[in-house]
């Protein structure tokens, strides 16, 4: 028959052309359900394109057309009616599996976020479990859901064909998430029809083939690879479900022995399930000796497991040469390069040290590697240096690019990446111009003979002292250690450890063998040590099918590294490379008062910088072992508190070594064993600390902008758990004195604190069960911006929104009483308790008063005088407030609401930030500071600009305890030169950071009022509050705040009391996931907020205030700040003033646009900045004289 390759451009006409090829024929798909007697439904080709018109004048009717369409049905005909009745009918079909009948899981709702479907295509039984789970996205409700009946009630003669060419979208393929995050791959119909022309060339398929599949149907090697090539070449199609596979996996091989099939295949550890089975005997009647494709599509291809299939079913006529191991991924559409057919998969073996160098050598009884064949004839291939961008040669080991029509246009609302994905270069002249767009696989493989060797993932090599090792080759020596261990059951990865990078191995034990699992650690950890020449940090033995996976049975490698870290593994047993748990904060205990004061210090300094204290060298500098400001503080406090010695912070933050330590407290000799009375709390006081009052002046300002309000939303998963949390908290409430205070004006005009009568915690409770997503939405906003009544009201309340699934709970306290280390606190000490709540709580800790006395001793005394003289000295000159890219003036009277903008930098990216800090003798915050002012700098023009960053100010007192307000608000100031290099910046950034937090404890407003020549106010109400913000000196502005993690505290704490969205406190029997709050108070204009994940990377947050930017601006800021941060640590030394600002998609705008090469943005100051900071720095000045 003629190829529908030149017959059509879409795949709607080319299920016309099938019709037209068989009119009344019986071609078409046959789905196969039950066992023993399987009953068989069929659907031609003739009724799918008749059924998908009448669906597709439904869908039409609907407004479905160019919008997107989720499909959520279980494997059957009505998937695939539902898929061409979206192309018929001109929507984005999207694919995905149904929700489960409990909750919606991760996965699931990444892709509702992402692909924000207007319609949704379900069975009635679907419908009603999303209805029923509605209230987890507030999509649902904004999505049409219907169903077939719906659609089959439609009239058909409405159908109006869209216009459709090679360039119209037809699908969104959500990635299978074994790399990350699911993104939408853009397929086109013209992508479609090319790979099947690629599919149809390599295996030969004609209308004369069967093809036979189990694959999930939303899955790219199921729907492009089972279910379109039959109809792209006018073949049979057999169909069973994937769980009636996984129940029996030689249903599977039954079927294509029933109907004759001749191309059928699936990932590698399919084959492997057969193998396990056929063990306890096969059909006698079970005949493979039609099978003439067996594409195996797993990268890289386990050459054990293809020969163990092949003479396991050799005897049932399944011929070696069958086997058809190919490579391909989403992004290419599905296709890329395959074997030959009816030719046995080429297997060859390279030395692994040579692979790890970036080398293939073959080497007898090396690393076995599966050929993945040649690449398609019609597509181009390359193996390029990820680094530099340059091809190379065959033999050498680099990044699989990809180029040709088969390559997708990008994600679904995600720019192109160069550096990642789609619209890369070439640096070389060979072959191709350098212009051409090339898509980066993020695999790793190298060219033999012309032939595709895949070896590995980039984002999964792991690192273990300068070595590279592929997880496959330690996941296959670990499964192959013990017979109670399973085959392709493991995932290996690594962690950070005290020695550098980790390694760690998660491996699946048989059910039936869990007594063996002694043994197995034992022969696994022998295994890697004989086979590799690998010492895992940790081994965990874990039960059977619960190791990630996606939907075609890859390893999630990467979600399997996030349970391990989140403690979420089911483990059976453990195995650690030193005795006790191989994390830090739980495997050590600081010495008690009066043991060698030595072995002490180690002790703090180990733990403060999350390391075995056995392999702390004394004489390395702690800034480049870890240690940050935050840590440095919480180190110092420790110290005095412990060992009786004050350590000044820029001891430790200007870099300092463990030896250096202990030669100056042996110095300071004998000191107090838990720091003398420093921690005295004394007599009670009601005065206020000075940034109290502040606080509370500024709120009498504008009270119902409840700008200091905390708040924080949490759905709890769990049934019967908010009772239980509702205890806890009431508890830390009353053990701490200061949650329990109110805040009122005397009658001589003083602030006072008092003690609040009646409940300790305010809770509020509503029936939110027949609520949506919408309304639940605005209560939350509405009750997080209530406003306190401070004198009566408990300043710490819970509101509680009763769902019909789980509940909600909005955390709300007032600033005046925590802090960011006070909120760690309560959520560490609800943790410590949650097993104990029962029983009585502590003594009431009162030591915020003895912190007032502290500052208030401290301000009357000589260090206060030197620090006034510090601040007036360092702000004499005070520059004019930095100018920002306002989209609009401030109004007369402002809301005070910010937008937030979210980032998550990548991990390399982060890595490098530390990296540069460490070289430096920096902490990561000081890079930070540094871009940020180069930021500044770029879109306002100035080079002399003054920011604050909110710091603790512990004094004589630990971090976070009492629970309290402690923190001080420093104003940094910026002087950059553009000629010089980041890395001056950074250098210069430094000095003034620890300056400034060498003389941290003079507060904020004191710093004011200093500088303007004004005598402090020392809680008077009588003030105006203006320069307790710093509005005057421009302060009021830019704010930089990085929260870092403290050892000790749970995982996922500091992300909660943070805000970090996706962040969720696990308690026994319980998890409170963060839910994002649409708005929240704006405190300055601009805030850059920066979260240290205990994953290891950092989330990056910009709040912006809304009435003064648009969201393009935040979105377009922060993209901005990342660039500048990627340019800057990429080249340190390079003059700042050649950093570019803009990517490849902005430059390339502005060129389009005419605009030449123009000075960089921000250099001209916008006329609404000049007089927003105008504004800002003499508000009641005359406009007009």
């Amino acid at each position: 028959m003629a190829s529908p390759v030149r017959r059509s451009q879409n795949l709607r006409d080319l299920l016309e052309l099938r019709v037209q090829d068989c009119p009344g024929g019986e071609r078409g798909y046959h789905f196969h359900s039950g066992s023993g007697q399987p009953t068989v439904e069929t659907l031609t080709y003739e009724g799918l394109a008749d059924r998908s018109k009448r669906w597709a004048a439904g869908l039409q009717a609907f407004g479905a057309e160019g919008e997107r369409c989720l499909l959520l049905f279980p494997p059957g005909t009505e998937y695939i009616s539902a898929f061409f009745a979206c192309l018929y009918a001109g929507a984005v079909a999207v694919p995905t599996y149904p929700p489960s009948r409990r909750n919606v899981d991760g996965r699931f709702r990444a892709v509702l976020d992402d692909a924000e479907p207007r319609v949704i295509l379900c069975t009635p039984e679907i419908r009603d479990r999303v209805l029923a789970l509605a209230g987890e996205w507030p999509g649902f409700r904004a999505a049409r859901i219907v169903t077939p009946a719906e659609l089959e009630a439609a009239d058909e003669s409405s159908w109006t064909p869209p216009a459709l060419d090679s360039d119209s979208l037809a699908f969104l393929q959500y990635t299978s998430g074994s790399t990350g995050q699911p993104k939408g791959v853009r397929v086109t119909h013209g992508n479609l029809v090319h790979n099947q022309q690629l599919i149809q060339t390599a295996f030969g398929t004609s209308s004369e083939s069967v093809v036979v599949g189990w694959l999930p149907l939303y899955h790219d090697m199921g729907l492009i690879g089972i279910v379109l090539q039959p109809l792209f070449v006018g073949a049979e199609c057999h169909l069973m479900s994937p769980l009636a596979f996984l129940q029996r996996p030689l249903a599977w091989l039954e079927l294509i022995s029933r109907v004759g099939g001749t191309v059928s295949g699936g990932p590698s550890f399919a084959y492997g399930l057969c193998v396990e089975k056929a063990v306890a005997g096969c059909p006698e009647d079970l005949d493979l000796s039609r099978w003439r494709v067996a594409f195996n599509g797993s990268e890289p291809v386990d050459a054990t497991t293809l020969e163990r299939f092949a003479e396991t079913f050799a005897t049932y006529g399944f011929r070696p040469q069958a086997a058809y191991p190919c490579y391909g991924l989403a992004e290419a559409t599905l296709f890329v390069a395959g074997a030959s057919v009816a030719e046995p998969p080429t297997v060859e073996s390279f030395d692994q040290a040579g692979l790890g160098n970036g080398r293939a050598v073959p080497l007898a009884g090396g690393r076995s590697l599966v050929s993945s064949g040649r690449p398609a004839d019609g597509l181009d291939l390359a193996i390029v240096d990820p680094e530099t961008c340059r091809r190379l040669a065959d033999g050498e080991v680099g990044e699989i690019w990809v180029a040709g029509q088969s390559v997708a246009d990008g994600y679904w609302r995600r720019r192109r990446d160069p550096k990642r994905d789609f619209g890369a270069r070439l640096e070389d002249h060979q072959t191709h111009s350098p212009q051409r767009s090339w898509l980066r696989t993020g695999d790793l493989g190298f060219l033999r003979h012309g032939e595709l060797f895949v070896s590995g993932r980039i984002k999964d090599l792991i690192i273990l002292r300068g070595r590279n090792v592929y997880p496959q080759d330690v996941e296959r020596a670990a499964a192959a250690s013990h017979p109670a261990l399973l085959a392709d059951g493991a995932a290996a990865f690594a962690v950070d450890s005290p020695r550098g990078e980790g390694l760690v191995v998660v491996q699946e034990i048989d059910r039936r063998h869990h007594d063996q699992a002694a043994q197995a650690l034992e022969a696994l950890g022998r295994g890697l040590a004989e086979h590799e020449g690998l010492v895992a940090d940790e081994i965990v033995l874990i039960r059977q099918r619960t190791l990630p996976r996606t939907s075609s049975g890859k390893v999630r490698r990467r979600a399997c590294r996030q349970a391990y870290l989140d403690g979420a593994l089911e483990a059976v047993a453990t195995a650690a490379r030193r005795t006790g748990d191989t994390r830090p904060e739980a495997s050590w205990s600081v010495g008690m008062a009066g043991e060698d004061r030595a072995l002490d210090l180690r002790l703090l300094v180990a733990r403060r910088l999350g390391r075995d204290p056995a392999d702390l060298d004394p004489d390395s500098d702690l800034v480049t072992l870890g240690l940050d400001s935050l840590a440095a503080m919480e180190l110092a406090g420790e110290v005095e508190s412990r060992l009786g010695v004050h350590l000044p912070l820029e001891v430790l933050v200007e870099g300092t070594s463990l030896a250096a330590l202990q030669q100056r407290i042996d110095e300071a000799g004998e000191g107090p064993a838990s720091g003398g009375g420093a921690h005295d709390p004394g007599e009670p006081t009601e005065r206020p600390s000075v940034g109290q009052a502040s606080i509370y002046f500024l709120e009498r300002l504008q009270p119902a902008a409840a700008r200091y309000n905390v708040a924080r939303a949490l759905r709890c998963t769990a049934p019967g758990q908010v009772g239980r949390l509702i205890e806890g908290l009431d508890r830390v409430v009353e053990s701490h004195d200061e949650l329990r205070r109110s805040f009122a004006v005397d009658d001589q005009g003083w602030l006072r604190r008092g003690w609040r009568p009646g409940p300790r915690l305010e809770v509020r409770e509503q029936d939110a069960s027949g609520w949506s997503a919408e309304a639940l939405t605005t209560a939350l906003v509405g009750a997080a911006s209530r406003p306190f009544d401070l004198a009566r009201d408990p300043l710490m309340r819970l509101e509680v929104f009763r769902g019909a699934g789980d509940d909600v709970v909005l955390w709300v306290a007032h600033h005046l009483v925590v802090d960011f280390l006070s909120m760690a606190t309560i959520g560490r000490q609800l943790s410590e308790g949650w097993t104990a709540i029962s029983t009585p709580p502590g003594p009431p800790k009162a030591g915020y008063d003895a912190w007032i006395r502290w500052q208030e001793d401290l301000l009357a005394g000589e260090r206060g005088q030197s620090l006034r003289e510090f601040w007036r000295r360092e702000l004499a000159d005070a520059p004019a407030p930095p100018e920002l890219p306002v989209d609009s003036p401030p109004p007369a009277e402002r809301s005070w609401r910010a937008r937030c903008t979210r980032a998550w930098l990548p991990d390399e990216l982060w890595s490098a930030v530390r990296d540069r800090a460490d070289r430096q003798g920096a902490t990561p915050f000081v890079l930070l500071f540094a871009a940020l002012q180069l930021l500044i700098a770029r879109i306002g023009g100035q080079r002399d600009f003054l920011l604050v960053s909110p710091v603790a100010t512990p004094g004589p007192l630990p971090l976070g305890e009492p629970v309290g307000y402690r923190v001080n608000l420093l104003p940094l100031r910026s002087a950059l030169d553009e000629s010089a290099g980041f890395e001056d910046l950074v250098r210069g950034s430094r000095r003034r950071v620890n300056e400034a937090l060498r003389h941290r404890d003079l507060p904020f407003a004191h710093i004011v009022e200093e500088v303007r020549g004004q005598q402090p106010r020392s809680g008077r109400a009588e003030g105006s509050g203006s320069t307790a913000d710093g509005a005057g000196l421009g302060l009021g502005r830019v704010m930089l705040v990085l929260y870092g993690r403290s050892a000790g505290s749970p995982s996922g704490l500091a992300e909660l009391a943070a805000g970090v969205p996706g962040s969720a406190l696990d308690l026994p029997g319980a998890r409170f996931e963060t839910l994002e709050l649409e708005t929240h108070p704006a405190l300055f204009d601009l805030q850059l907020h920066a979260t240290e994940l205990a994953s290891g990377g950092c989330y990056l947050g910009l709040d912006t205030d809304r009435e003064l930017f648009d969201r393009v601006t935040g979105e377009r800021l922060l993209r901005w700040f990342q660039r500048l941060l990627e340019g800057a640590t990429a080249a340190p030394t390079r003059p700042l003033r050649d950093l570019s600002l803009l990517d490849g998609s902005e430059r390339e705008q502005l060129l389009a646009a005419g605009l030449g090469p123009a000075p960089a943005p921000g250099l001209r100051r916008p006329v609404l900045s000049r007089i927003a900071a105008r504004i800002h720095s003499a508000p009641e000045a005359p406009a007009l004289e």
